[in-house]
């Protein structure tokens, strides 16, 4: 998931190609690790962390692609 602080940081510097690039890998890896039972055996924090910056994640790939 360092792909969406990286594309924090493309968006920040209005790089929004490289930012678009970085949210669609993110966005893909939240589809493989939101699927069910996907994260069952994974650290609380690791499964926490995911399930939290999902809002953050959703806004920022919002705005990226407002601005393409």
């Amino acid at each position: 998931m360092g792909n969406l602080h990286w594309a924090h940081v493309a968006y920040d510097q209005k790089d929004y190609a490289t930012a678009a690039s970085d949210m669609q890998n993110v966005m893909q890896n939240y589809q493989i690790m939101l699927a069910p039972d996907r994260m069952k055996n994974y650290p609380e924090e690791l499964r926490k962390y995911v399930i939290d910056s999902k809002p953050d994640a959703d806004k920022l790939n919002k705005a990226i692609k407002d601005k393409r």
